[in-house]
């Protein structure tokens, strides 16, 4: 089967796909933030005084997924 023409997905409610610098962004810095999170729970494992700033952490989150 060969489909010619425009694909109208209806129900798509992403980023628009001429906006994919927007997603590779998005997707790196969703990496970053897990990687700080695993990080963060190793270095409390390790140094009994490193403390986990989950208020920073859950900040970031915010930000990064609401504005």
């Amino acid at each position: 089967m060969k489909w010619e023409g425009e694909l109208y997905l209806e129900l798509h409610n992403g980023t628009y796909t001429s906006m994919s610098d927007n997603k590779k962004y998005n997707r790196e810095m969703e990496v970053i933030l897990r990687d700080l999170e695993i990080l963060s729970s190793y270095a409390g494992l390790i140094n009994e005084e490193f403390t986990y700033d989950v208020r920073s952490i859950r900040e970031m989150w915010y930000v990064f997924l609401i504005d």
